[in-house]
């Protein structure tokens, strides 16, 4: 687990970042809400936000609330939590690397046994992202360019595709679906695949929409822009009906997690512990959250309102 003092990364983002940054964010010192690795965190309302970790458990927080977060075991001895998604405040899914999706209220605390959908023959498939349109759809990406869209309330039913079209040994390492029928993959070797999750087409053509490889985070705030990150400091936006991508490099860390609330506003998380706000594919601004840990994962429920949560069990408030 490399980690960085984020010094060489401000250095970077003083000659890249300028004053026509969307407004910064005003950021919370770390709240610790677990005593393990975040893996990722949605918000599906402003007073709700739920993450997850790599033992399995999942837990619940009032972003600004000195309540005292709740958790729960929901995924135990399966390894690390790779993802989640709440599209309500009472319906979430979990996804781990073993091909298991786990359902659970985080309102009341209460799951249901992990599902395998995506078996192997030792294990299963490592799921890797997740995106939940609605409250009776979520789609999966994993590590074989594969797609699984599948009902929470029967995850048994789940449909899998090949979508992305170059071999099984590509590995899709996010999603997001900005509506229920369109849905944008990225990959380790740099290109999306965007996808009706309803279809039962395979082998799509790809874009390459990145050089440098390894995508790991994608927003799409409408049908017609993403944004997605690399291990290497770039952002990258784009159509995906028909991609011309724009390439920005934001930092000298590896990028993490992004969530765009809106076409005009992202906001980005970093290996160094930094977190860049700003407009895809133009200007951006960087504020250092963390000096110790690894920044995981963001989700914003609003422009207003983000959370972004680090290696070290903590959650950082923006408003």
């Amino acid at each position: 687990m490399r980690r960085g003092s984020g010094l060489a990364g401000l250095v970077l983002a003083g000659c890249l970042l300028f004053p026509g940054a969307a407004g910064a964010l005003s950021w919370s010192k770390g709240i610790t809400v677990d005593t393990h690795l975040l893996t990722g965190v949605t918000c599906p309302s402003a007073n709700q936000c739920t993450a997850v970790d790599d033992v399995g458990r999942e837990v619940t927080f009032l972003p600004g609330s000195d309540a005292p977060p709740t958790s729960l075991s929901i995924d135990p001895g399966n390894g690390p939590l790779n993802g989640v998604a709440c599209p309500t405040i009472a319906v979430c899914v979990a996804v781990d690397g073993q091909g298991n999706e786990v359902t659970f209220d985080a309102a009341s605390q209460t799951a249901h046994a992990p599902v395998q959908i995506d078996p192997a023959d030792n294990g299963g498939y490592s799921l890797n992202g997740i995106a939940c349109p609605s409250a009776t759809r979520c789609t999966v990406v994993d590590g074989i360019a594969g797609q699984l869209t599948f009902a929470p309330s029967n995850p048994q039913n789940a449909s899998e595709v090949q979508v992305d079209t170059r071999n099984s040994s590509v590995q899709l390492d996010a999603v997001a679906c900005p509506s229920p029928k369109q849905c944008t993959g990225v990959d380790s070797q740099g290109y999306e695949v965007t996808f009706n999750p309803a279809s039962s087409r395979a082998f799509l053509k790809g874009d390459r929409v990145d050089p440098k490889g390894w995508l790991n985070g994608v927003a799409c705030p409408s049908t017609s822009q993403c944004t997605a990150v690399d291990r290497h400091g770039y952002e990258v936006t784009f159509n995906p009906r028909s991609p011309n991508p724009r390439r920005v490099r934001i930092s000298t860390a590896g990028l993490n997690g992004i969530a765009c609330p809106s076409r005009r506003r992202c906001v980005i998380a970093d290996r160094h512990g930094a977190v860049l706000v700003g407009d895809p594919g133009h200007s951006w601004k960087s504020a250092q959250l963390s000096r110790t840990g690894r920044l995981e994962a963001v989700s914003c429920f609003s422009g207003r309102l983000c959370v972004v949560v680090d290696s070290a069990g903590n959650a950082y408030i923006g408003r």
